[in-house]
């Protein structure tokens, strides 16, 4: 292989390896961002939970009469 050969094939490596690094970066940044999202969504979800058990002890159900209530947990099941 002459010179120019190998300067065409090390050039095409050399772009594929860069094409790769951007492609891991661009992901990496995606997978963390889409991580945030999710962790942002627990965070809301735990204080929710909190909030309808605050409500459940102020206002029992079974006070009221009502048929026993179903836990959040159960309604997220079969969701």
């Amino acid at each position: 292989m002459d010179m120019n050969g190998r300067a065409a094939t090390t050039g095409r490596v050399a772009r594929a390896a860069t094409a790769d690094r951007h492609q891991a970066e661009y992901f990496l940044h995606l997978l963390t961002q889409i991580y945030r999202q999710i962790d942002l969504q627990e965070q809301e979800r735990q204080v929710l939970d909190g909030l309808i058990d605050q409500l459940h002890r102020r206002f029992p159900l079974r006070a009221l009469g009502a048929v026993s209530p179903i836990s959040r947990r159960a309604l997220v099941a079969v969701k």
